[in-house]
């Protein structure tokens, strides 16, 4: 057979690290579409994140415990229960909750997620990683009517800057967080969350959009690595909520919820993300093994 003629784009994902000395992880850093290895092999897998929601009475066990899996590259602290029309936990409770946390995850780099509320992010988040300063954590999420506040924050943090499913959006985010003196190696795209078959369409193409002009057009300011936070959109779906006893013919509700979170995970990772963000181990396990083998295989 002749050989095929490779694919060469003009632009690259830059490679972006986090996490503390003896753990930092890398990814991004590829110049092809995703598990295109057959064009040019890709410095980095995809990494998998477990999400542990702070309003889970077992938090603390689940940080220490998660810390030992193999299969999980690092673990995203969500703290919902900040939110005002949630819990309203204060910053400084769940500062001290992060910082226990941070004492029990001892092997693998520390991702923060916020409540939702964009002025309550703004005080919690950059307070997050000034009190785990060292920690070199990947910071989620920055949106343009708090992005000043991020200023703050240690000078090794990672930002994600999170916009709302549109590839205009994302772009100006980028552009807006460099003209805040924040390194463009130290940013990360947040392109929007969805679950399949709730809009997951308008985030997979916004995310193919975007792989294309970092790759084909070169554009700077689209060439971050993308994280998405899968969790809590998929546990959200009716799918994944309804209970056996209404829905009898839909099976365990507890697969049904694992099945959603990894088609999303896999179809996002398909489209361009490089980081996945999950809630269920056995989601993690599996999402895991797939990319490994795709990624091997090419």
């Amino acid at each position: 057979m002749p050989e095929l003629k490779k694919q060469v784009f003009r632009g690259a994902i830059r490679e972006v690290t986090f996490g503390p000395e003896g753990h930092r992880l890398s990814f991004g850093g590829e110049a092809t579409y995703p598990f295109y290895s057959f064009d040019k092999v890709e410095p980095h897998r995809r990494i998998v994140g477990l999400e542990v929601l702070d309003t889970d009475p077992e938090f603390l066990e689940k940080c220490a415990g998660y810390d030992a899996l193999e299969y999980v590259d690092f673990i995203c602290l969500h703290l919902a229960g900040g939110d005002p029309n949630n819990e309203n936990k204060s910053t400084e409770e769940l500062l001290k909750l992060v910082e226990n946390a941070a004492g029990r995850i001892k092997n693998k780099p520390i991702a923060v997620a916020g409540c939702d509320n964009t002025e309550k992010d703004a005080e919690l988040l950059p307070a997050c990683a000034c009190a785990l300063t060292g920690y070199g954590i990947l910071l989620l999420s920055a949106k343009e009517e708090n992005l000043e506040a991020f200023k703050k924050s240690a000078p090794e943090v990672i930002l994600g800057a999170e916009s709302s499913v549109d590839i205009n959006l994302a772009k100006q985010l980028d552009v807006l967080a460099v003209q805040a003196g924040i390194p463009e190696d130290h940013i990360v795209i947040n392109a929007g969350n969805a679950a399949c078959g709730y809009g997951f369409e308008y985030l997979v193409s916004t995310m193919e959009r975007i792989r294309a002009a970092a790759l084909s057009q070169d554009d700077k300011m689209l060439q971050m690595p993308v994280v998405t936070l899968i969790g809590p959109d998929s546990w959200g779906t009716k799918e994944a909520q309804a209970g056996e006893e209404d829905m009898p013919g839909w099976g365990d509700r507890l697969e049904r919820g694992r099945k959603m979170e990894i088609m999303s995970a896999v179809g996002v990772l398909a489209a361009g993300s490089d980081a996945v963000i999950v809630r269920d181990p056995v989601s993690a396990a599996a999402i895991f093994a797939l990319e490994t083998k795709l990624g091997a295989d090419g």
